[in-house]
């Protein structure tokens, strides 16, 4: 099945029609002409469809060996031009076929059910596609791998879809292992893989955050603090005290040395 994407709208050209959304213009000549969409299928097939052969210069296919552009062309061919009419149909042909056009063709031009049976498969498996080409498809986030590990997602990113983290040697998971598409995103954040010096030393910091901030530590603090704060207070109060008395001392010996005229600095 061919298809084309948007930006060739209005574009194209050929056997396979022009893709602008109209079915009125469907069958346009290499000159530009448009055949009705009404004609009968003979003429479709002399008057619209040998026009679109390509002659061997055209060709962008490849031959093996012993091969050409001739081993393949046929513009003679005659196909068959029966139009099958359901209404008329046998009551085998109607329980394989349904109301398969293709199929009820392949039967009337064969007279074979069960290559006629194998065109309704077909059929089905066409249309089934057509429909789920035409659905809106809801697919989660794309994200990378996490650093020093992998993911395994067994179902895609489609809703229901399940996403599970594993770590190299060396590393350890931080979160979750697994992630679940619930629609439109992911029902957790995608976890980390933690070396494990990063971890030991994470760890290791942790603990002694932990140890500073426990009781004992804060009540040691707040002892060293008050006997800081005595022991200032009583050297202080020492040195004052010396001082006084150094004052007097020296008062004292200078007038003694000044009675007796000798010239004396204390």
């Amino acid at each position: 099945m061919a298809t084309a994407i948007q930006q060739f709208t209005r574009s194209c050209k050929g056997f396979l029609g022009n893709f602008d959304g109209s079915t009125a213009n469907e069958f346009m000549l290499p000159d530009g002409t448009i055949l009705s969409a009404s004609s009968s299928m003979e003429r479709i097939h002399w008057d619209f469809g040998t026009k679109w052969i390509i002659n061997e210069n055209e060709s962008l296919f490849t031959y093996s060996l012993g091969e050409s552009y001739s081993s393949f062309a046929n513009p003679s061919f005659t196909p068959s031009f029966l139009y099958p009419d359901p209404s008329n149909a046998s009551s085998e042909e109607k329980a394989i076929c349904g109301d398969s056009l293709i199929c009820n063709f392949d039967y009337v031009a064969t007279g074979n059910l069960g290559f006629a049976e194998e065109t309704a498969k077909f059929d089905r498996e066409i249309n089934e596609t057509l429909r789920i080409l035409k659905r809106r498809v809801e697919i989660c986030p794309d994200f990378l791998n996490p650093a020093n590990g992998n993911f395994n997602a067994t179902s895609g990113y489609f809703p229901g879809s399940k996403i599970s983290f594993f770590c190299f040697t060396g590393s350890s998971l931080d979160g979750k292992s697994t992630m679940t598409c619930n629609g439109r995103s992911w029902s957790t954040s995608p976890p980390r893989c933690v070396a494990e010096s990063e971890e030991t030393t994470a760890a290791s910091i942790s603990e002694i955050l932990l140890i500073q901030s426990s009781p004992f530590f804060v009540n040691l603090g707040l002892i060293t603090i008050v006997v800081i704060i005595v022991i200032s207070i009583i050297i202080g109060s020492l040195y004052l005290i010396s001082k006084n008395n150094w004052r007097e001392s020296c008062t004292t010996t200078r007038t003694v040395k000044i009675d007796f005229r000798i010239l004396m600095f204390c």
